[in-house]
């Protein structure tokens, strides 16, 4: 399934990216830690994200997904993302959509 998700990013990055992607993401992130986590998952996860060129206002249709490397909770989302920038430091964003995962 890992396979199969990181495959489909890579060829929609490949064959779209000069005409409709804006920006392509990726990163490793720490799975299920912090004050509010409920310690059960563990693990690292890997982040990938597309997001497309604006075509609603000025937010950019986005497809992402978080696949956990020891097989616990993975997800998959899309929605519309929105960034600023606010002096020469200081980005915000925001995403509204929606997300489907393999968790309890």
């Amino acid at each position: 399934m890992k396979q199969f998700i990181i495959l489909i990013f890579l060829f929609i990055s490949s064959g779209f990216a000069e005409d409709t992607l804006y920006a392509i993401k990726g990163g490793l992130l720490s799975h299920a830690t912090g004050p509010i986590s409920s310690g059960i998952e563990e693990g690292t996860d890997l982040h990938l994200e597309l997001l497309f060129n604006k075509k609603l206002l000025k937010w950019y249709p986005t497809l992402g997904t978080d696949i956990n490397l020891n097989g616990d909770t993975s997800f998959l989302y899309t929605g519309l993302s929105w960034e600023g920038k606010y002096f020469s430091y200081l980005y915000l964003g925001v995403f509204f959509g929606l997300a489907l995962h393999n968790g309890d």
